[in-house]
């Protein structure tokens, strides 16, 4: 039986299946259709759904998140946010006075997506909020019809007027609910013995995080998964600590989590961040499961494997080490065989001379793919350089990491001869791959270009990022 809350009231329900998404449990089990289904792959937001929890309310995607995973959870969906006398959410109240809903498909999405924004600057008493915070919030919501400037405005009104009229619901975690998952098929391991024992016992299970892939692959390929082993329980995969040399980061990090540990020491992912996903997919989405899945599109890999960062793997008993560009074997393929799942992340500290840049190429800004994600590092002693490796996402059936330290040790950073030399060496070591978002020529013309971006940014004071875009 899976047992969670949603919206405010204990909901109990048997014969869910353990790859049913929320969505597909909503709509068709308990007849809350508020929630849309517009892509099946978490990118329109239509879906748009909210979880309650200690550390907040969090937006998810309910079209690719399981529904087994809300075991002992408290989930918030639109039905929810209207008072029992039938008075509008300050969200709602305020979609309705900036008109922002037209033909009201996405608007259910939007209104969640607000919602979150709205509990969460209450609880965290912020400053008045600004029109990045609402771009940042909405990001994963697309609107077809209505265009995006009464939706921000509702949110501007919404979240940022004190002593407002309409008082909203007050929605509490449940305490009561057991957190293990009853579901028939579905496991949830709390600690590494746990997840060693139901592996070695269910062999044919496939583990799973944060479900931004495999949701997608159940919603788009239509794929049965009968058995799943869930890692987000495992205590000690959701940790993270830090010494002098290295941040070491467990596979069950959330991406919205790991963004956070890593902006102190690395201020030049914030974008790239920003852009990885949207904030729901970040919500769910996790560092072992960007990598697992092995896509060369992955916008972890690169800027990982431009660090010197390692994974470790496991299978209960030992733990095998891999450096982030030697862990790909092929095209959705790494070095993990049956039984082993990713452990941790080993990211190795800032260092002083370090430069270090990241930049993402997709057709649109927010909520996208990469075309091309390209990371460099480059350290320097005394301006000359010591080391120099580039990690590239999106031009291969795997990321690729270019390491030109010993070609280019004790070049002058500073000189554009090393600059030449750089752009030769990816012309002649890399050959792109062409496919629907980009061709193979596009690609190659991009790689120098974004290297000289950087060059040009550490070198000089010539600005090349557009800050504002119509």
């Amino acid at each position: 039986m899976l047992s969670f809350t949603l919206n405010n009231k204990l909901v109990e329900i048997d014969g869910v299946k353990p790859d049913t998404t929320i969505l597909e449990l909503l709509r068709t089990k308990l007849g809350q259709t508020g929630a849309k289904e517009g892509c099946g792959s978490g990118d329109c937001g239509a879906c748009t759904v909210v979880l309650a929890s200690e550390s907040g309310f969090r937006t998810i995607n309910s079209c690719i998140s399981l529904a087994a995973q809300l075991q002992g959870r408290h989930l918030i969906t639109v039905e929810g946010l209207q008072a029992a006398d039938g008075t509008l959410h300050p969200v709602q109240q305020a979609m309705v006075e900036h008109h922002g809903s037209q033909c009201g498909f996405c608007t259910p999405g939007f209104v969640m997506s607000l919602f979150a924004l709205y509990q969460q600057r209450r609880e965290a008493h912020s400053d008045p909020i600004t029109r990045a915070d609402v771009e940042q919030a909405l990001a994963g919501n697309l609107c077809r019809c209505t265009g995006y400037e009464p939706i921000i405005q509702a949110a501007m009104h919404a979240c940022d007027a004190p002593g407002h009229d309409i008082e909203a619901q007050v929605f509490e975690t449940p305490a009561s609910n057991q957190r293990k998952s009853q579901v028939d098929g579905y496991w949830q391991p709390e600690s590494r013995d746990q997840l060693r024992a139901i592996s070695q016992a269910y062999p044919e299970a496939r583990f799973v995080a944060g479900a931004t892939d495999l949701g997608v692959e159940i919603t788009q390929r239509l794929l049965p998964v009968p058995a799943l082993i869930d890692l987000t329980e495992v205590k000690e995969l959701g940790q993270w600590h830090q010494d002098e040399h290295a941040l070491t980061v467990g596979a069950a990090v959330r991406l919205s989590q790991l963004h956070n540990l890593m902006l102190p020491e690395w201020p030049e992912l914030a974008e790239l961040f920003e852009r990885l996903g949207s904030t729901p997919i970040r919500h769910q989405g996790t560092i072992g499961g960007n990598l697992g899945t092995a896509s060369p599109i992955g916008d972890c890999a690169p800027w990982l494997m431009a660090l010197g960062a390692s994974v470790v793997v496991s299978n209960g008993d030992r733990t095998f080490g891999y450096s982030v560009n030697d862990f790909f074997t092929g095209y959705r393929q790494t070095r993990l065989e049956a039984g082993q799942w990713i452990d941790h992340v080993v990211i190795p500290r800032r260092r002083p001379g370090q430069l270090f840049r990241t930049y993402k190429i997709s057709k649109r800004f927010d909520d996208d793919i990469s075309t091309v994600c390209v990371s460099w590092l480059v350290e320097l002693d005394d301006g000359r350089i010591v080391t120099a490796r580039c990690g590239l996402g999106g031009v291969a059936a795997t990321p690729v990491l270019m390491d030109l330290s010993q070609q280019l040790a004790g070049y002058e950073w500073q000189q554009r001869d090393t600059l030449e030399q750089i752009k030769q060496a990816l012309s002649a070591n890399v050959s792109p791959m062409s496919d629907v978002r980009a061709s193979a020529d596009y690609r190659l013309a991009l790689l120098p270009a974004l290297t000289e971006r950087f060059w040009l940014e550490t070198t000089t004071a010539v600005v090349t990022r557009v800050i504002n875009h119509a």
